[in-house]
């Protein structure tokens, strides 16, 4: 008797357990670019050229719920100092108010490198003209080939780099949001 009491408690908990949840897709000509869930991270940029950013908690069939950290340095009573949540708030945006959907990984660094590059790049033409007046040579002889190679590898890989630091996906001609109900709530 208490093994099926215990089968039945065991299979009605089953039923009423929900393992799905919807999600929002970003596709581009029908292909999906990213999928959000609960629990993924997004940053966006509304209409009114509003930011937001956290964690998405729930996904409805018109609306995502994000959860945001406020994270600020502050002092210990020993004098240290760390890092610690002042507040947290949560906030709901329509799917249609949505105009962007942002991309940062790794843009610091991205951004970081690409002008160090164009910086040496720069370095390179420019110690080129001062080796050129330490040897007192004419200026026609300065640079060498390779020196303008390495200069405009160094420029272009340098731009390239930051351009390619902040992606954004445009809602709208190129790339449309789709929730995908999963959830029978």
């Amino acid at each position: 008797m208490k093994r099926l009491l215990l089968i039945i408690l065991i299979g009605s908990s089953v039923f009423s357990c929900s393992a799905q949840n919807n999600e929002l897709l970003l596709k581009k000509k029908h292909k999906t670019v990213r999928t959000f869930f609960p629990g993924k991270y997004i940053t966006l940029e509304t209409v009114e050229k509003n930011y937001a950013d956290g964690i998405i908690t729930k996904i409805t069939k018109d609306s995502i719920y994000i959860r945001h950290f406020d994270i600020e340095r502050s002092e210990s009573d020993y004098g240290g100092v760390y890092i610690d949540t002042a507040f947290r708030y949560s906030t709901v945006i329509h799917v249609k108010d949505i105009n962007a959907i942002l991309d940062f990984k790794n843009s610091a660094s991205r951004k970081r490198n690409g002008t160090i590059l164009m910086v040496a790049g720069g370095g390179v033409m420019v110690l080129g003209a001062v080796n050129g007046l330490y040897r007192g040579d004419p200026p026609k002889d300065w640079y060498k080939p390779s020196g303008y190679i390495t200069a405009a590898a160094l420029m272009a890989t340098g731009f390239l780099l930051r351009k390619s630091a902040d992606k954004r996906f445009q809602i709208g001609k190129k790339y449309k949001l789709v929730v995908i109900e999963l959830s029978i709530r």
